[in-house]
């Protein structure tokens, strides 16, 4: 600390509603990626389905046919 300010480890001096700011950036860039995770895990969850749902289909029966 020097006065009321506190220096960082890179040499740089911050007042403490910037230490106060920063954190709540941080948290809200949590808050935000956390919605990612959700939304890409849901994804993730209904590939998965689609994947184990075409594994377990029958296979398609070919007449032997072309279509030209």
């Amino acid at each position: 600390m020097e006065g009321e300010k506190l220096r960082l480890p890179t040499g740089q001096l911050v007042q403490p509603q910037q230490v106060v700011l920063g954190l709540a950036l941080l948290e809200l860039g949590m808050e935000s990626e956390m919605e990612i995770v959700r939304k890409l895990n849901r994804i993730v969850r209904v590939l998965e389905h689609i994947r184990l749902s075409k594994i377990d289909a029958p296979p398609k029966e070919t007449s032997g046919k072309r279509n030209r």
